[in-house]
């Protein structure tokens, strides 16, 4: 006799946990640049290196301006540790938002999140 095809249902897919947690950033124009600044913490169990901000820079209709990047101020991040950053672009009048990653020089983006102040301001 054949056995019944057992209807398991496949495992939990882990979500991956974040190693950077944005505690706090800002933009602002300055001088004829965009400047983004704030602190990123490491929030996983190793130190991360070369570890660079990538900042995009968009319209009030979501369309592309410009982006730019910069290494945080730490390297290598700790565990446990919290980083400054600052990305500079030259500003342009149709700078109206603007956008933050993460994201490591000779590799992809890092899996990141906000911090639970950041989760508070943006509700």
């Amino acid at each position: 006799s054949q056995n019944a095809p057992q209807n398991t249902p496949p495992p939990p897919i882990q979500a991956p946990k974040p190693v950077l947690e944005l505690v706090d950033w800002t933009w602002h124009t300055e001088y004829g640049y965009a400047i983004a600044e704030g602190q990123v913490k490491n929030v996983s169990d190793r130190s991360l290196e070369h570890v660079r901000a990538v900042v995009t820079w968009k319209t009030k209709d979501d369309g592309f301006v410009t982006s730019d990047n910069a290494p945080i101020e730490y390297n290598p991040i700790l565990p446990g540790q919290t980083s400054p950053f600052k990305v500079m672009a030259t500003a342009n009048p149709a700078m109206r938002t603007a956008s933050i990653d993460f994201k490591t020089t000779f590799g992809g983006s890092l899996y990141w999140d906000l911090s639970e102040k950041m989760k508070k301001r943006k509700k």
